[in-house]
Parts: structure tokens; sequence; C-alpha cells
């Protein structure tokens, strides 16, 4: 007698209370599949999210693992296949576009859906959103820069010129970059509260405009943990 194979599929129903998953039809557009990027797809996968765009040149180093979403079998990958293979682990009904080269301009002239703007070079921060100010099919650019023991969301209206420039003003070279958490080689619980965030505030947008509510996302959310003193761990 053969055994019954059973079609599991996964149930969004415990986050009912807070979206609908049918309202969360966007597309995320991922550039930069590292620390925070990889787990922004992450989380945003189990919100129940299921399209995604991801953007990167990179492969999975060893290094990579504890930080990112990506397993140790993975190593060598391309971090976008590695990322898809991983989305499609939380919910294999998701659609995944992968890229792994450059961004440019006639790439995303189809775009439609927000941008999380996550490379790992103050230099390609400062082209992309030009970009993105040049293309008003993106849904809004949010990025994440961390220190220690705190760091910044930027939340960027493309469609806005006054937004745009206020990000331009937060923009510098990489060499005038103090030193993060990533340089210090432990990020990873910094990392997922910010990840964490980020899809609260895409769940937050797309459930508001489904309900027809008003909505309106700061331009830098701030966030330390006094607390927190990895000198004392680390000495």
């Amino acid at each position: 007698m053969s055994e019954e194979v059973v079609d599991h599929k996964i149930s969004f129903w415990r986050h009912s209370g807070y979206a609908d998953q049918n309202t969360l039809n966007g597309t995320l557009h991922i550039v930069g599949c590292g620390a925070v990027g990889s787990n922004v797809a992450a989380i945003a996968a189990r919100m129940g999210f299921s399209r995604f765009d991801l953007w990167d040149f990179d492969k999975v180093a060893d290094y990579n693992c504890p930080n990112q979403y990506f397993f140790e079998h993975q190593i060598g990958m391309p971090k976008v296949e590695a990322l898809k293979e991983q989305l499609l682990r939380i919910n294999s009904s998701i659609e995944v576009a992968i890229h792994d080269g450059p961004l440019l301009k006639e790439s995303q002239a189809e775009w439609s859906g927000p941008m999380i703007l996550a490379p790992d070079s103050m230099k390609a921060r400062t082209s992309l959103i030009e970009l993105a100010a040049e293309n008003p099919t993106i849904d809004g650019v949010f990025e994440v820069r961390l220190g220690w023991e705190f760091g910044n969301i930027y939340y960027v209206d493309n469609t806005n010129s006054d937004s745009v420039e206020m990000f331009r003003q937060t923009l510098c070279k990489d060499e005038d970059l103090p030193e993060g958490p990533c340089n210090k080689k432990i990020c990873l619980t910094l990392v997922n509260l910010f990840a964490t965030r980020v899809v609260k505030y895409l769940v937050y947008m797309y459930a508001s405009r489904q309900q027809g509510k008003e909505w309106k996302l700061p331009f830098r959310t701030y966030i330390e943990d006094p607390d927190w003193d990895p000198y004392l761990i680390l000495d």
C-alpha cells in the first residue's frame, strides 16, 4: 500500500488581523541581497509577500552565513540564486526573478513596487537613488544604515523632489563612513531588528491602502539600544 502524499501549503491566517495576504501584492525590488536585503526578503515572505525581484552580483561566502539568510551548503552560490532557494522553501508559491548583474536604468523601466536599497556601498546608493528619482513606477525607497547599537531607516518618496533631496543630503563617500557592526563581524541581532521594522512599514503601507486609510511613513526612523554594549562581550 503506497503512502498518501499530502500537499501542504503555507497559511497566513495568523497575520490576517494585521493584513490580508491578498493586499501584499506588490513586487519587492531588493537591490543588494546581503545582511539587510536577504533578511528583509525572508521576513517579508513569512508575512505573505509573494513577488520578489532580487539584484546582486556577489556570491555567498562562509562569513556571510551567520549574518545573512544563507546556509552552509550554499557557500559559493550566487546570492540571488541562494536567496531564491530560501524563499521558495518558505513558500513554494512565491514568484522570484533574479539578476546577478548591476541594476541599470533600462532594467527597472517596468518596475511596479517598492525598492529595498541595500547595496554594500554609499557609491551604489548614490547612483541608485537617482535611478529611482527618474522612475515614478517605483513605489517608494527603503534604506537601512547600521551603527554599533543604533541605526536608521530611511523612507524616500521617489516622486517627491524634496524627499529625494533630503536623502541626497544624508549620503557621503564610502571612505568617510565610520566603522559599523559588519566590519566588526557582529550584526545579526541588529540586522533582524531593522529588517523586521522595514517589513512592518511595508505591510502598513499596503494594508492602509487596502483599507482606504491615509498613511505616512517618517523620512528617518532612528532606533537604538542603549543597554547593548558589544565591548563588554568582546573585551
